[in-house]
């Protein structure tokens, strides 16, 4: 620093500017993401002018300098040419709270470490330097030192007296022994100035100077006026009294300042610096608290910030800065690249949204905006930990979206959408890791099959199938189908295959069935058509039950239309609640016409909420709670309305009472209904598939067990 220079000369901050330009030297002949150089200058580039700020007021060049090699380096990189800047710069100052990246604002900065001498002055009895500044600047009161009018040689401490008004507005006197607090001059009773709250009484008062030690004693105030009160003056009075009455008296402790703007009062540069952001900046009401709470890195945070500011270099985005560019979505091929249509509305990236939502059971629609969806992605219920992770959901996918667009613009390669979904499952996860919050993460951690031969309820904890707590039932989607045949050929109703017909149109909107003969057909052709058929009736119309199935109060139920391939409409009554309700009691199957050969099979068998419970008691005590808590509903049979909702039902009467029961069940019936088989693609694209490949001479040397061991 050099000695003799005025407080406002350029010089003292050359060094200050020199030692930035050579760190952002070092820095710019390596890559860093826009997270690492906002670390990085949050880090070590604001705090290289710390110690000067806190001795002299920092010039107006000063900081356009210092701040154009900041937002240089910050939006520029390692790039030789120069880059777009994104976002204004004291957008960029802001504090992440407000909507910011929390670069430093110098000048406000610079203020609040000038302000820590005033604080200093306050709390310092005995200090040296105290001391000499009052020899110099004389004592206002016991607070600060008297204004200062001199012109050559006070420039330092006027630049510090100056801000005493606005540290003195946002401070509170507590009052202690009462021997530095005036009563009237002082805002000790936290409304305001006595002075200027009752001028008349003070006008009148003898005693205009005096501390509060002087006016107060054991039995009261001591207030003594020149002359008596008049009859209007009784009521300030009256009013003054009722203002300060809850004085508790003094104590044997100094008076002091406090911070008025924290609770336990204690000052700070952070404190005092973060008021004086939002004063200037405002009060920002956004989901910027989403962003960095979550456990993404902090590249991917400020990506997230940069689409949540709709401020990401899409195609709208460069066309609106004078780049000419053809606009088109590079993942659904359909609609304009925009910011909100990209990361939100695109088909791709709503499939993406879908499966979360659907994870986590909750029915979302999209809102306009990225910045509103951060606002209302909220997790309700669920430990700190899973709140943590789940608010970085929105990032992880925004990433991944991202690079997949860049993907398939820079190498021309693309992912499919059951590849991108893993990706964002498995980033995720990393992610989580990371924190050590892994054991939070079980987006599945119990699965149960409702598959067309059997139903299977398999525990998976940690991505592996625990093998010995698997559970099959043969009620599966098949026999409930079977059930569905044969009652409506009870009633008279046969489903003609679609093989044996074909349709002509006569007139507009009107059909003709013809009969077609294939002779050399086989029947067991014939009836895998006709399930066909009655799967689909079965997953359209088939309702589980509220209550176990009962005839006699399903009996007058409204029935229900569907109409055949053929055009013939049929009306489907309490079949469409019985069917549905075999998988809870497998016995109703001896009801059903035609099924007796399966009867006695059927009496034996366990219901669904019994194999879920069972399965679960096979597993580790510790993780039953876990797996209790996300049970997983895939396969056709799955589809039919309201299975959900009862196996939750069931289960919520049948488990444990410490036991959180969650069913869930993809939103998308396609997805639910296919769900075995995008695992199985997403198995088949991932590199350690390879290692489950074996041959068929390994097959036929060690038997079926060989597939459980080789895929666990």
């Amino acid at each position: 620093m050099p000695l003799g220079s005025e407080h406002k000369a350029g010089k003292i901050w050359d060094g200050i500017i020199e030692k930035t330009e050579k760190k952002l030297a070092i820095w710019k002949s390596q890559y860093l993401s826009l997270g690492g150089r906002v670390t990085l200058i949050n880090s070590v580039l604001d705090s290289l002018p710390t110690y000067v700020m806190s001795l002299f007021p920092i010039p107006s060049s000063i900081v356009k300098v210092l701040d154009a090699l900041r937002r240089n380096f910050l939006w520029q990189g390692n790039k030789i040419e120069k880059g777009f800047n994104l976002v204004k710069w004291p957008v960029v100052q802001q504090s992440k709270e407000i909507g910011g990246l929390g670069v430093r604002n110098l000048k406000v900065h610079n203020m609040s470490l000038l302000s820590k001498w005033l604080w200093r002055y306050n709390q310092e009895e005995q200090a040296l330097w105290k001391e000499i500044i009052n020899h110099k600047y004389g004592q206002e009161d016991l607070w600060c030192t008297s204004e200062v009018n001199e012109t050559y040689g006070v420039g330092v401490w006027r630049t510090i007296r100056n801000l005493w008004e606005s540290l003195n507005n946002n401070s509170k006197i507590v009052v202690g022994r009462g021997d530095k607090t005036k009563f009237w001059l002082d805002d000790w009773c936290g409304n305001g100035i006595l002075r200027d709250l009752f001028p008349i009484l003070f006008s009148i008062c003898t005693n205009t100077n005096s501390k509060i030690e002087e006016m107060w004693s054991p039995q009261g105030w001591n207030i003594i006026f020149r002359r008596l009160l008049n009859d209007w003056e009784i009521d300030g009075m009256v009013e003054c009294l009722g203002l300060i009455g809850g004085f508790p008296g003094t104590t044997l402790e100094p008076d002091r300042l406090a911070w008025g703007h924290h609770k336990d009062g204690v000052f700070s540069v952070n404190r005092l610096y973060n008021w004086g952001l939002k004063r200037c900046a405002g009060r920002s009401i956004g989901p910027w608290n989403t962003i960095w709470k979550s456990v993404a890195p902090a590249k991917v945070k400020c990506f997230t910030w940069l689409v949540a500011r709709k401020k990401c270099l899409t195609h709208e985005a460069m066309q609106k800065r004078g780049i000419n560019i053809v606009s088109r979505c590079l993942l659904c091929k359909e609609a304009l690249e925009t910011n909100k249509h990209l990361f939100m509305h695109c088909k791709v990236t709503a499939q993406v949204w879908a499966l979360f939502t659907s994870i986590a059971n909750e029915y979302w629609t999209m809102p306009e905006h990225t910045s509103d969806l951060l606002s209302c992605w909220i997790k309700r219920g669920g430990s700190k930990s899973q709140k943590r992770w789940w608010r970085t959901v929105p990032a992880c996918i925004w990433w991944i979206i991202w690079k997949e667009r860049n993907q398939r613009i820079f190498e021309g390669k693309e992912c499919t959408i059951q590849k991108i979904k893993w990706k964002v499952i498995t980033t995720l996860g990393f992610w989580c890791k990371e924190q050590d919050i892994e054991e939070e993460i079980q987006l599945v951690d119990f699965i149960g099959s409702l598959g067309g031969g059997l139903t299977t309820v398999a525990p998976v904890h940690d991505g592996y199938v625990l093998q010995k707590a698997v559970c099959t039932s043969p009620i599966g989607g098949g026999i409930l189908t079977d059930c569905l045949i044969k009652s409506l050929e009870q009633k008279g109703i046969t489903i003609k295959p679609r093989y044996s017909f074909k349709r002509k149109e006569i007139r507009p909107g009107e059909f003709q069935t013809v009969d077609l003969d294939f002779p050399d057909t086989t029947e067991s052709y014939k009836l895998y058509c006709q399930r066909a058929i009655a799967s689909d009736i079965k997953e359209c119309v088939s309702r589980a039950p509220d209550t176990p199935y009962d005839d006699s109060s399903y009996s007058n139920i409204p029935t229900t239309s569907y109409e055949l391939p053929d055009g013939q409409t049929i009306e489907v009554g309490a079949d469409r609640f019985k069917i549905p309700d075999i998988l809870f009691n497998p016995s109703l199957v001896q009801t059903i016409p035609g099924m007796e050969s399966f009867a006695e099979t059927a009496a034996s068998l366990r219901g669904l909420p019994q194999m879920v419970i069972d399965s679960i008691n096979k597993c580790d005590v510790d993780i039953r709670r876990e797996l209790f808590s996300s049970i997983l509903l895939a396969g056709g049979t799955s589809s039919m309305q309201q299975l959900k909702e009862r196996l939750e039902k069931d289960l919520l009467e049948e488990s444990p009472q410490a036991a959180r029961v969650k069913v869930l069940a993809s939103g998308n019936a396609t997805e639910r209904r296919f769900s075995v088989w995008i695992g199985g693609s997403i198995l088949a694209s991932l590199g350690s598939f390879q290692q489950m490949w074996f041959s068929k001479s390994e097959y036929e040397e060690h038997g079926a067990s060989y597939v459980q061991r080789k895929c666990p």
